[in-house]
């Protein structure tokens, strides 16, 4: 068991078809029995997504209404959720000298690391 803090991008990519839905969608099978954070915006920011493309043509109305359903259901049984108080974000940016993050990303495109 891990614990991940996933953004909306990649919450989104376990309900919609896209780069990277594999693995995220790997990450959050109940079965592999990890932790995943959301920040509370996360329902909001996951919603306008949706819409955007059911506006934008590439979800239907129906599957649009089938992924915020599940969605809503998932958020309230399989996800933990993160108050972003302003103290909470002082200390994280406190952790990074000069309020510089520099960390290593993989893209969703890219092979993860093999450690």
């Amino acid at each position: 068991m891990a614990a991940f803090v996933m953004d909306t991008s990649a919450v989104v990519k376990r309900y919609v078809q896209e780069i990277g839905t594999s693995w995220v969608r790997s990450i959050a099978d109940p079965t592999a029995s990890h932790l995943i954070y959301l920040a509370r915006i996360t329902d909001v920011e996951f919603t306008s997504a949706v819409v955007r493309r059911q506006r934008g043509g590439t979800l239907s109305a129906h599957d649009a209404a089938a992924t915020l359903r599940q969605f809503r259901q998932d958020l309230g049984l399989g996800y933990r959720i993160i108050e972003f108080t302003p103290g909470l974000l002082s200390t994280a940016r406190s952790l990074w000298p000069n309020g510089m993050a520099c960390v290593p990303t993989t893209p969703f495109n890219s092979p993860l690391p093999s450690s």
